[in-house]
């Protein structure tokens, strides 16, 4: 089981700060860490930087996680495009234009990537919170657990090919997604084996990240390595410890 550092390209200074400590600790980073780099207020220019610089560095699992669909132009130096379908998408303008946009998007890699790598990955997104700032940026609902795995196991069954599924808290959620661990339990009984159950919004210690990983859930992190960029490595160490 590996975990996900999330970079934001909007934040420069807090994922310098990051990426110095990811490339310091490289050698056992790759082993239990993949890489995303995006942000729902990032330009494709600034997400394409640290997917260059990750790349350079011989960082192989590097994601890009688009919000828009320019952020497609980024795509040459990522080995995975991460496709996210909300599930829990509203008549809202701003949940419909989302749900565009993820048109948009599919379309602009497959004209720009018609080879691979990079990979396109689709998966179910779920975003529990409406209060956060993408809850806010793509107009999605607050969801009970009941209607959540609803959504889960339709998308599962008519998307059969898919990479999986994300359920996120998002930052400033009230609610972080470490507290919705029933969800994310029967999630994952759902989700066939063969398929990752990706989790993110308000992980904030090891411990946390280490329940998470024993749900067989795969915990995605950002916020708290901004702020504690050591902990990159401390939370690694333990991982590599376990494995």
């Amino acid at each position: 089981m590996k975990f996900s550092i999330l970079y934001d390209p909007d934040k420069y200074y807090s994922v310098a700060r990051m990426f110095e400590e990811t490339v310091k600790n490289k050698e056992i980073l790759e082993k239990v860490c993949d890489f995303w780099v995006g942000g729902t207020r990032s330009s494709s220019r600034d997400i394409n930087f640290w997917l260059k610089k990750l790349k350079e560095n011989d960082f192989e699992e590097r994601f890009l996680f688009p919000a828009k669909p320019s952020h497609a132009l980024s795509g040459k130096y990522a080995k995975y495009i991460l496709r996210p379908e909300l599930l829990n998408r509203t008549s809202s303008i701003k949940s419909q234009l989302v749900h565009l946009f993820t048109k948009v998007g599919k379309a602009a890699t497959r004209i720009l990537y018609p080879t691979a790598p990079p990979f396109n990955l689709d998966f179910g997104y779920l975003i529990l919170s409406s209060e956060s700032s993408v809850g806010k940026f793509t107009g999605a609902i607050n969801i009970c657990d009941e209607d959540a795995l609803e959504r889960i196991e339709r998308y599962i069954k008519e998307n059969k090919e898919c990479h999986g599924i994300y359920v996120e808290s998002g930052s400033g959620a009230k609610i972080p997604v470490t507290k919705r661990t029933n969800l994310l339990r029967k999630a994952r009984e759902i989700v066939p084996s063969s398929k990752v159950v990706y989790c993110g919004g308000g992980i904030k210690s090891m411990h946390e990240m280490l329940f998470l990983m024993e749900l067989d859930v795969h915990p995605v992190i950002s916020t708290h390595f901004e702020r504690n960029p050591k902990d990159i490595y401390n939370f690694a160490r333990e991982v590599y410890k376990r494995a």
